[in-house]
């Protein structure tokens, strides 16, 4: 493919992404002002999937003892089946006292 080729590809490609953009939003494209885009959600932090329930005090048992033996905090929270935030935060409960 010649650059004059490529050229008028990529021109006819960039025409028919301006009529897209015509015919889902309705007028020109504004390369200044962009369309808006879609508004971001919270993403959920209860229900299926999600545990909302407190730690036992085996886990915290659990965390500490791994923690101690020098397992690293992605490890340790793997093996106990919590995130890595939850292992650092009973990790420094536990140096604090």
């Amino acid at each position: 493919m010649t650059e004059e080729q490529m050229l008028e590809a990529m021109m006819k490609d960039a025409q028919q992404i301006n009529q897209k953009y015509k015919n889902k939003y309705g007028g020109k494209i504004d390369k200044k002002f962009p369309a808006p885009k879609a508004e971001a959600t919270a993403a959920p932090t209860q229900g299926e999937g999600w545990r909302n329930d407190s730690l036992s005090q085996e886990e915290i048992e659990d965390i500490r003892y791994f923690r101690d033996r020098g397992w690293c905090v992605s490890s340790t929270a793997i093996f106990v089946g919590v995130s890595n935030a939850t292992v650092r935060k009973y990790d420094n409960r536990s140096t604090e006292s």
